[in-house]
C-alpha cells in the first residue's frame, strides 16, 4: 500500500507524541512544548484537508488519522499523569472516549466489517477540547483545569453515545 502525504502527516503525530513526553520530563519549556502541540494540531488539520482536496482519502487514512490522534493524546496525558499534574480519575475521564474509540476501530478492523470509523462533530470537538486542555496543563493555568476537564468529559460522553448509536442502533 502506497502512503500519501496525508498519511505521513498523520504518522508524524507518533514521533511528535514521544518528543512531547520526552520534553515533559527532560526539558520542560512551556513554549517548546506548545510548539510541539501546535505542530501536532497542524498535522491533524492538514492531513484531512489534503486527503479531501487531493482526492487521496482512503479507508486506511481514515483509520490511521484517529489512531495517531489517540496515540498523541494518551501519551501526553500519561506524561501529565506521571508528573502528578492530573489524577488517575481525571486521566480516565479525559481519555474515556479514546478508549472506546480504539475498541471501536479494532472491532471494525478485526471483524472484517466494511464500515469505517469516522469522527463526528462531537469527536472533533472532544479532540479540540483535549488539545486545549494540554495547552492549559503546559502553562499550568489551574483555574481553567476543572472546567475544561468537565467539558472534555461531557463531550466524550456525547461522542461515545454517537459512536454507540452509529454502531449498534442502526
Amino acid at each position: 500500500m502506497k502512503l500519501g502525504l496525508a498519511d505521513y502527516l498523520s504518522l508524524s503525530r507518533i514521533p511528535l507524541a514521544f518528543i512531547f513526553v520526552l520534553l515533559l520530563f527532560t526539558f520542560y519549556d512551556s513554549y517548546v512544548l506548545l510548539t510541539v502541540l501546535i505542530l501536532t494540531i497542524l498535522s491533524d488539520v492538514f492531513d484531512g484537508f489534503l486527503a479531501r482536496n487531493l482526492s487521496s482519502a482512503t479507508d486506511f487514512g481514515a483509520t490511521l488519522d484517529p489512531l495517531c490522534d489517540k496515540a498523541f493524546i494518551i501519551l501526553a496525558f500519561l506524561g501529565f499523569l506521571f508528573l502528578g499534574r492530573v489524577s488517575l480519575i481525571i486521566f480516565f475521564a479525559i481519555i474515556i472516549r479514546d478508549i472506546y474509540s480504539l475498541s471501536e476501530i479494532l472491532y471494525i478492523k478485526f471483524s472484517k466489517s466494511k464500515k469505517v470509523h469516522k469522527a463526528g462533530v462531537f469527536g472533533k470537538l472532544t479532540t479540540t477540547a483535549q488539545f486545549i486542555l494540554i495547552g492549559v496543563l503546559i502553562f499550568q493555568i489551574n483555574i481553567l483545569l476543572a472546567p475544561i476537564v468537565a467539558l472534555v468529559f461531557i463531550l466524550s460522553l456525547f461522542t461515545v453515545g454517537d459512536y454507540v448509536k452509529g454502531r449498534w442502533l442502526k
